[in-house]
């Protein structure tokens, strides 16, 4: 067969203009792996994508000849503007988040390069070619988007980068790292929804954050926590706006935390969001996970008064017995985050001995949520269970210590629902 080049020619391409231009550049400008094209391994996960005729594969020109035609083809298409319809959501949520979390050219480029590395595996498998550590990829972002090495090596940098912060990408990067390992999608967003759902404002938001249940408890079933409870009224709300405003209360699981943030919110007439704890399929969310989706929601909020709770923050601060926690691993993120942060923020945790003191001392009012007293418990009782207990019942039922708010709260419904309108529980208990 002659090894003239003329004879073979490209079949359309089976990607996007934007991973056909990249996956030229790096054959082609950035040296051609010599395990790309060789008689022994000829990679179909590559070559089929670019157009390259099957019959090249045991061809004993096949190394120059394709490079010749894929040479050809690089110089029609590399200047070419990316237009893909397929593509244009992702795009457009990615200048939302340029605009909302202020990302400069260089993390724009890293996020555009990771959706089509996430959902081109062509693009992947050529990237997975390329062994690289932390200064080459700098160098080969820079001559991607044009902007400086200092820039993208910014917006890589594992500590300092929005873009790690947020969760928008994943480090996963050790010696061995190739150059796909450095664009993995973060745990932020769904990579899927990103690329195919324009999203507004709230659709943002609701990704980290949802409307707080309103409180059924009352400002008055909170008296025994005495002036502490009023110190944090007026600490939250206070009219001038600061960084860094957090509160921690911690106790009993059932005690009336978030019956008393989210009255904290009403007392002080903020809006409340709670961060999310579990996905769209109820799986719990990772820990770290959490924290950037915290990150985000402060970000997101940052412009409209409001509050923002945290619970269950155990599972961040908390360590095992073999393990450290996710706070101690990211320790200069958490006191970034307790310091900065542009809403206020009540943490909730059923225990805070799990909490180290250098994290403790960043909270600025701590709170132990203790039991209700005696009086206040019958109170509640009164209150919650209506005509259905007589006081002498009411009186027994108070002095049970494990008989936490929420327990009462949710007892008082079951028996509601159940009950024969004849008769009361003092008649039957």
């Amino acid at each position: 067969m002659s090894e003239n080049p003329t004879h073979f020619t490209l079949n359309p391409p089976a990607v996007s203009l934007y991973a056909e231009q990249m996956m030229l550049r790096l054959l082609l400008e950035h040296k051609l792996p010599r395990c790309f094209l060789n008689s022994s391994n000829w990679d179909n996960d590559i070559t089929q994508p670019l157009g390259l005729p099957d019959e090249l594969e045991d061809h004993p020109a096949q190394q120059r000849i394709a490079r010749k035609l894929l040479s050809a083809r690089w110089q029609q298409i590399k200047n070419l503007p990316v237009q893909d319809p397929d593509f244009a959501l992702a795009y457009r949520n990615i200048a939302f988040l340029a605009r909302r979390l202020d990302l400069s050219e260089a993390e724009q480029t890293m996020l555009r390069f990771a959706v089509h590395m996430n959902r081109e595996d062509a693009l992947r498998e050529t990237a997975r070619l390329f062994r690289v550590d932390f200064n080459i990829v700098c160098r080969f972002i820079s001559d991607l988007c044009g902007a400086s090495r200092h820039s993208v090596r910014a917006a890589l940098h594992k500590n300092r980068s929005k873009l790690y912060q947020y969760g928008l990408l994943n480090r996963y990067i050790n010696r061995s790292s190739t150059l796909d390992d450095f664009a993995e999608w973060g745990d932020t967003f769904d990579l899927d929804d990103f690329s195919n759902q324009s999203a507004t404002e709230q659709d943002w938001l609701r990704t980290c954050a949802h409307s707080t249940q309103p409180p059924t408890l009352q400002w008055s079933d909170f008296a025994h926590l005495g002036e502490m409870r009023d110190i944090m009224q007026r600490y939250l709300g206070q009219p001038e706006k600061r960084a860094g405003i957090n509160i921690l209360i911690y106790g009993r699981p059932g005690c009336g935390k978030t019956e008393f943030a989210a009255l904290l919110a009403q007392q002080t007439e903020l809006p409340c969001y709670t961060l999310v704890a579990q996905d769209e399929d109820g799986e719990t969310i990772a820990p770290k996970t959490r924290l950037h989706k915290c990150r985000l929601a402060h970000t997101m909020l940052e412009h409209t008064p409001s509050l923002l709770i945290f619970d269950e923050i155990e599972d961040v601060f908390g360590s095992g017995l073999f393990e450290r926690s996710t706070a101690d691993i990211h320790k200069p993120w958490i006191n970034q985050i307790l310091e900065h942060n542009p809403v206020p923020t009540v943490w909730l945790s059923n225990n805070a001995h799990c909490m180290d003191e250098a994290f403790l001392r960043r909270f600025d009012l701590v709170l132990e949520m203790p039991d209700l007293p005696r009086a206040q418990k019958a109170a509640l009782i009164r209150k919650l269970g209506g005509d259905m207990l007589d006081e002498d019942h009411i009186q027994h039922f108070a002095k049970q210590e494990n008989l936490l708010p929420a327990l009462l709260e949710r007892s008082f419904k079951v028996a509601k629902a159940v009950r024969q309108p004849e008769n009361n529980l003092g008649d039957t208990a």
